[in-house]
């Protein structure tokens, strides 16, 4: 009988017993682990070996002492008496004992029974341990962008097995640097034995190191880590390799330095290698080269540069930098190699556990170099016994030494012929020796090179044994494997002993020849084993048992083979292949294939690997120390007892047997008992298994150290399985196929979960992307029954010997000359004519550069092998947006070619690729707006709605562009253009709230009219959780928000508010980390108060429209309001006393301001308070009403604020919502007036007066209902004559009505119709308008309304001048000659009386192909961080947030570099803006002087 079989995966302890039959009536052996897993079944294993004994049985129990005070304690069972029928006969089994769950470390086992005829009973200590799960958590990548997704796996394996576990992950969450949650997951179902999880980063989110947690079942923490930054994949990768060694005799090294592609390429440049001694002072010194070089690089250091001897150098550093030619990228790496003083090491290969008696000792050295290849050929003297032997190192550098006979304790090895400054290498092995009173012995062979082990089958293999046998002829070799802590396999063999040759080399003894006398038998016998593990006893007819034990090195394999193959090794980007996975039939596999670039910057890019698993699974090893059944001190104590014929427990009159001062006994030798012990083992027994000599302890009791106590062995560590690298093959000449452009470049091509079929074996198409890269793939597998599998990583490359490469810049102006720099590679064997070409497109023209290669579209030139040529076609572009330019190379096939001998090879590449085009000057916007409703036309032409689309005489040419949009529902504009509802960058607390809060308000709108499917949900959702990991990089550690995080010197009272708000909103649809949100919740109801329940001011209000008044003067009313609405939207109670306080400090106020009162009548609407209807009277009397609606003009010290007046606005609709019955007809006015003022994205002016106008037509689409929505909406334009023109424009700016009874139609015409119902309500739909300037009339037919909008964008050459800020502009070259570089200087101050600007933003827009200097922008903040808060990068543009303009200038200045040369380059420009008030702006325009000697 035997257990489930299992593999070996570690070391597997093999323990065989020699037991005679005859002349014993008991002769029985009980085995069982010293440690017990809980919760897991265990073993106790009987042998009885006479075939004449009498059934009998086995009885255990296990219980421990539970501690209740330090004084009392109790015994606790448990596993209750359990008994085991043992059969007549004779008897080989195991029995599993199932251990319940405990939390308990140790236990009594109390064994009792009867076997073989023989009673017995005994306790022994138990240890006990708990299973332990072990959870791998891998991302797809270790680094990553702001914006990408993360996808991670998660996999759970328990037990000695590996098995898989399928218990749910009670949570699953993500922390961000800050320790915020940013994402969770909670009750995570894992039915299936593998989870994959994904979630987006936010577009600017915090960098740094991230954190995955996961919760097991077991309630166990498991982390791992990512990083988010900026970073660029590597386009190839350097090593530097060190000599195999470096010896301190030695007088020149070879460093090789090497840049491959990562698609296996060599790489071509200037290679530089620094080499230093890491010394310090006058010692040291380093050695650097710089070459040209194609791939690789050999360097030649000598002893003399390093100063090696002089300096007693231990180490070197050799660094080795590749700078790519063309592009100037560079890449390094870094090797270290230690300076060796010892030429030649020794170590043991294979070594008897212990001398047995009449058997050779056989010990196996291997001499090495530092580079762990064979020594051959070298001297070295071998010592034992006071005997010296030279011998030489065989061909494969090994040493062998055996001893035959001796009692001495110790074989030295020693290498000869030592230089200056060299050390000797010693090997030492102490000899512990084997005591059998009858000089038999048994002694395993163990293979000097691990047993080979294939996952999922069992393998057999035939182990020799050695025997030294008195007097015994035959017997049954008893056998147990044991590997992790488990009896694995257990059996018996008959064997015969008689006198044979034993397998030694007589050459190799170091001492003279022994033959033992008769009747001592030794020999060999040979007895196959199967490899799963265990082991079992062996005895002699006098009752002594003969056993050995010793480890087996097995391969590491797991239950199941798990394998991943590609159809072939190489293949075209873009093209198709096989990937194949074969596994246990109805496994769930995870299946991950990355770009071997993301995985160079992967510290650990495969922690599911077989060698973790291994390491866990080593837990279940018992290693010597624990519960040892060996104590040299009490066995020798009742052996002298024994022997001097006294008992221990004698009593009285005894005590002259012992020595006065009570001496100590020891012995140096093992016997049975510790075969047993090494195998990990308990053993109960009527055998003799102690049989090892004692001898006195001669040191002085005082003295002498204490060395009794248990015998412990040496602790085997666990070894890591060796990298595999895969080949590369030769690159073959394949055919040309069919030519599709390269546009897909993933860094993570597939992450995917698939069902393995019954059969085993599943295969799917994959289409390779379009990166030329290696990718690198790997699976892991869970199954139900056998636990988990893991495939090797396999890699395909994704290569074509010719392709070509783009060189562009991100963006250039319109009309501006742009070199696109073409670079065709020749990886083929011949030379190549190859051609160009630029695909012709209206969105750009040509611009001819007449050169050897050829004109215009087409260039065409010879290409070596191995090698690249660069070709240059300049363009004009013509069109706006992002222009695609498509380029396609192909080589010359017509068989008369200049470039060599060499038959035609068909080869042709296309690649795409998109420039953005911006039009030269500053962006201008008019929108149209109107909320209409079909029973509001009449049949009139007057009814019509009628706009003109005029641009001014003056803008850049051919820059007016425009068009209609038509939608049923009010927020449906700002649903379809969410990130970018305003033209204003996101970089402060409050700005980036723009990318959340209006998604709150539209799910809630979306949710309460049940029109929340997932496809119109899916945007908001995403939003919203890229806008909570943004909003947490200004989480301060109190729990306060502020606008620039810990960059600013506190919270700020008013954002806090704003984003608590927001988030507890929030909650209902994604997740929000409860404990940031309570401490935020904390910090602002803990805000201090003024003595009439006022706030008191915290931080930066970057808005003056909350710090209230109408001259400009301070009041504390509006941000209290602020504050009291927050508050009440969070859930705060009526009664909570800081509701009570704002409440009084609002009432309290007698302001005439519509947008101070606007604010108050939300707030004690949103309070329930009685007062709320007079307040909000109060803000009608002070309502304007014109033809486009009601609303509000808020005056501010020096001017009209069209962003306070649609706050304003806001808050009343959201006030009148509180009662819409009564106020529905006025709300509707204000919401048409509101809706005149969106801007052509959706949104308004800036971001507060967007978020609060969102939030009240949320409202009020929620809470009104206008009637089903059926109408059709048809569009006119049409153009006028000059003539005609001037006139109809006077009519039309004196009455806005046109009477159309003779228009002369022109190319411009358009009539368009859209239809607008309930399925469509939520769809943008648009129309563009042919010509410029225009008239659009839109009428509407049906029932229900819906929002008119015209938009119309051009850019004026020259900015309009301000009355808010001043600007001067200085662009300057770098000093010297450095055509380059050059500088940027802007500076701007506040000029208007009131003294200081809300939150501004300086926005440079860099001249074409010019990139900024990184450390240069981050100087201007560090120089003044008061003021300029941060900077951003996008494209181009450069944008930096100032705190506030005052009277006094800011400047920023700034280097940036040509990146790629642009001929006649648009002049850059600058743009100051009030955040709040964008309105107050002011622009101008920049160039560099001239430099002679630059292009």
């Amino acid at each position: 009988m035997e257990t489930a079989s299992l593999p070996a995966a570690m070391r597997a302890t093999l323990l065989w017993l020699l037991m005679a039959l005859g002349a014993c009536d008991g002769s029985y052996v009980i085995t069982t682990p010293r440690q017990w897993i809980t919760g897991e079944t265990n073993q106790v294993c009987v042998n009885v070996q006479n075939e004449a004994a009498p059934a009998g049985f086995v009885a255990l129990a296990l219980t421990t002492t539970v501690r209740e005070t330090p004084k009392e304690e109790r015994n606790e069972t448990i596993l209750p008496a359990i008994t085991f029928q043992v059969p007549a006969g004779r008897v080989e089994t195991c029995f599993e004992v199932t251990l319940p769950e405990a939390d308990h470390f140790d236990a009594k086992l109390s064994v009792r029974g009867r076997a073989g005829g023989a009673d017995f009973e005994d306790t022994r200590d138990i240890r006990l341990q708990k299973s332990r799960n072990l959870t791998f958590v891998q991302t797809d990548k270790y680094l990553y962008q702001p914006g990408q997704e993360v996808k991670f796996r998660i996999l759970t394996v328990y037990g000695w097995k590996a098995f898989v576990s399928r218990e749910e992950y009670p949570e699953v969450w993500v922390t961000s640097p800050s320790q915020t949650r940013i994402a969770q997951w909670k009750r995570v179902d894992n039915s299936a034995g593998l989870v994959h999880l994904a979630f987006q980063l936010a577009d600017e989110p915090e960098e740094g190191t991230y954190t995955i947690n996961v919760r097991s079942a077991d309630k166990t923490l498991n982390t791992r880590t990512f990083k988010v930054r900026e970073y660029v994949l590597p386009r190839f990768e350097v090593e530097v390799t060190p000599p195999k060694y470096m010896l301190g005799t030695d007088d020149r090294f070879n460093f090789r330095a090497c840049a491959n592609y990562t698609y296996g390429q060599p790489v071509k440049g200037k290679m530089t290698l620094e080499v230093s001694n890491n010394e310090r002072r006058r010692c040291l010194s380093k050695y650097k080269r710089t070459v040209l070089v194609t791939g690789c690089h050999d360097f030649e250091v000598t002893a003399e540069e390093l100063r090696l001897m002089d300096c007693s150098v231990y180490s070197v550093r050799a660094t080795a930098t590749m700078e790519e030619e063309g592009t100037g990228i560079t890449f390094n790496a870094t090797a270290r190699e230690r300076v060796r003083r010892t030429a030649v090491t020794l170590r043991a290969v294979r070594e008897d556990a212990y001398k047995k008696p009449n058997l050779p000792y056989v010990l196996r050295v291997q001499a090495s170099l530092p580079d762990n290849t064979p020594a051959p050929g070298l001297p070295i003297e071998v010592c034992y016994a006071g005997r010296r032997r030279n011998r030489t190192s065989d061909a494969e550098g090994k040493i062998i030494a055996v001893v035959l006979s001796g009692n001495f304790h110790r074989i030295i090895m020693s290498t000869l012929n030592c230089r200056a400054e060299m050390r000797a290498s010693v090997f030492s092995k102490n000899l512990e020796h084997y005591f059998s009173p009858s000089n038999s012995a048994l002694q395993i062979q163990v293979p000097e090179e691990s047993i080979s082990c294939t996952s999922g089958k069992h393998k057999r293999y035939l182990i020799d044994i050695m025997y030294s046998a008195n007097n015994t002829a035959s017997t049954r070799l008893n056998c147990q494997i044991i590997a992790r802590g488990k009896v694995q396999k257990w059996w018996s063999v008959p064997v015969e002993f008689k006198p044979a040759q034993l397998p030694y080399d007589t050459q190799q003894l170091v001492e003279d020849p022994y033959t033992p006398a008769h009747p001592i038998v030794t020999g060999v016998v040979r007895v196959p084993i199967t490899i799963t593990p265990t082991s079992a006893p062996s005895t002699r007819d006098d009752g002594e048992v003969v056993s050995d034990a010793a480890e087996l090195k097995v391969d590491s394999c797991l239950l199941y083979e798990t394998r991943l193959t590609w159809e072939t090794p190489k293949e075209q980007p873009g093209e198709k292949t096989t990937l194949s996975l074969q596994a246990r039939g109805d496994a769930l596999c995870s299946v991950g294939v990355v770009d071997k670039s993301a995985e160079l910057l992967n510290p650990d890019p495969d922690p599911i690997r077989l060698e973790r698993v291994i390491v866990y699974l080593g837990d279940y090893k018992i290693y010597p120390w624990i519960n040892s059944q060996i104590d040299d001190t009490k066995y020798c104590e009742r052996k002298i007892f024994r022997q001097g014929g006294v008992q221990q427990d004698s009593g009285p009159g005894t005590e002259d047997i012992l020595p006065p001062n009570r001496r100590r006994y020891y012995s140096e030798y093992v016997d049975s008992l510790r075969m047993f012990s090494d195998s990990g083992l308990y053993v109960f027994s009527d055998l003799t298994l102690e049989t090892r000599p004692c001898e006195e302890d001669v040191w002085d009791f005082y003295d002498r150290p204490y060395d009794g106590g248990p015998v412990y062995a040496n602790i085997p560590t666990s070894a890591m399985g060796p990298d595999r690298e895969f080949d590369e093959p030769d690159l073959s000449d394949s055919g040309a196929k069919e030519n599709r452009p390269r546009t897909r470049f993933p860094e993570t091509w597939l992450w995917d979960i698939v069902v393995v079929p019954s059969s085993g074996v599943l295969s799917q198409s994959v289409t390779l992307p379009d990166t030329i890269t290696e990718w690198v793939g790997k699976a892991v597998c869970a199954h139900p029954e056998v636990g988990v599998g893991l495939s090797e990583k396999v890699s395909i490359t994704a290569f074509t010997p010719f392709f070509t490469d783009l060189t562009i810049p991100p963006s250039v102006k319109r009309g501006e000359i742009l070199p696109v720099k073409i670079s065709v590679f020749n990886y083929l064997e011949q030379h190549l004519k190859v051609t160009v070409h630029l695909l012709e497109s209206p969105e750009y023209e040509l611009v001819e550069d007449p050169s050897p290669r050829g004109v215009g579209k087409r260039k065409s030139a010879c290409v070596a092998p191995q090698d690249k040529v660069v070709h240059v076609i300049k363009i004009r572009p013509l069109a706006l947006g992002n222009v695609n330019l498509t380029v396609s190379a192909f080589t010359d096939t017509s068989g008369v070619s200049s470039c060599g001998v060499g038959r035609p090879v068909q080869r042709r590449d296309t690649l795409i690729k998109p420039i953005k085009v911006e039009a030269e000057g500053f962006l201008r916007e008019k929108t149209f707006t109107k909320y209409v409703c079909a029973n509001e036309m009449g049949s009139e032409p007057d009814s019509a709605v009628l706009w003109e689309l005029s641009p001014p005489a003056d803008i850049v040419p051919d820059s007016a562009r425009g068009w209609v949009t038509v939608v049923g529902d009010l927020l449906a504009l700002s649903l379809q253009n969410l990130g970018f509802l305003i033209r204003m960058p996101s970089g402060c607390g409050e700005q980036n709230m723009i990318n959340f809060a209006p998604n709150v308000y539209m799910m809630q709108y979306l949710t309460a009219t049940k029109q929340n499917t997932p496809e119109s949900t899916e945007k908001l959702l995403r939003f919203m959780k890229l806008g909570y990991q943004r909003e947490l990089l200004y989480l301060r550690s109190n729990g306060s928000y502020s606008a620039f995080g810990n960059a600013d010197d506190s919270g700020s009272t008013w954002l806090t508010a704003f984003v608590l708000k927001s988030f507890v909103q929030a909650k209902a649809f994604i997740y929000i980390d409860d404990s940031s949100l309570n401490r935020t919740r904390v910090w602002l109801m803990d805000s201090e108060l003024d003595r009439s329940g006022c706030v008191i001011q915290v931080g930066k209000v970057f808005s003056k429209g909350l710090k209230g008044g109408l001259q400009g003067k301070g009041s504390p009313v509006p941000l209290t309001a602020y504050v009291l609405i927050a508050l009440l939207e969070a859930g705060a109670p009526a009664d909570a006393p800081i509701v009570l306080q704002t409440t009084r400090c609002v009432l309290g106020d007698m302001t005439r301001d519509p947008y101070t009162i606007a604010l108050k009548a939300y707030a004690l609407a949103l309070a329930g308070h009685p007062r709320y209807t007079a307040v909000l009277l109060q803000l009608l009397e002070l309502a304007v009403e014109d033809d486009e609606g009601m609303y509000w003009e808020v005056q501010r010290m020096f001017y009209r604020s069209n962003s306070l007046a649609v706050e304003t606005a806001g808050y009343a609709i959201m006030a009148m919502m509180a009662n819409p019955e009564r106020y529905l007809l006025d709300a509707r006015k204000i919401v048409k007036w509101i809706t005149t003022k969106r801007n052509g994205y959706g949104g308004f002016y800036s971001t507060q007066d967007t978020i609060v106008a969102l939030q009240a037509l949320a409202s009020y689409e929620t809470n009104t209902y206008e009637g089903k929505l059926d109408v059709v909406a048809t569009v006119t334009s049409f153009s006028f004559r000059e003539s005609e023109k001037v006139q109809q424009s006077q009519q039309f700016q004196q009455s806005q009505k046109l009477q159309y009874k003779r228009p002369v139609p022109t190319v411009g015409n358009l009539v368009h119709e859209f239809i607008i119902n309930e399925d469509s309500k939520l769809l943008q739909q648009q129309v563009s308008l042919p010509d410029f300037p225009t008239y659009v009339k839109i009428s509407m037919e049906g029932q229900g309304c819906a929002v008119m909008q015209a938009v119309l964008r051009y850019n004026v050459p020259v900015a309009e001048p301000s009355d808010a800020f001043s600007l001067k502009v200085d662009g300057d070259n770098a000093p010297g000659r450095d055509c380059a570089r050059k500088r940027i200087r802007a500076c701007s101050a506040y000029i208007l009386p009131d003294g200081e600007s809300n939150m501004a933003v300086i926005e440079v827009n860099l001249i074409s192909g010019f990139i900024p200097v990184k450390d240069d922008l981050k100087a201007v903040v560090r120089r003044n961080p008061k003021v300029i808060k941060r900077y951003e990068v996008d494209g181009s543009k450069v944008s930096f947030y100032i705190e506030e303009f005052t009277a006094e200038e800011v400047c920023v200045a700034f280097n940036i570099l040509r990146e790629v040369e642009v001929e006649n380059t648009k002049p850059g420009t600058v743009v100051v803006y009030d955040y709040y008030e964008p309105d107050f702006a002011v622009s101008t325009t920049y160039a560099f002087p001239y430099v002679e000697g630059c292009d």
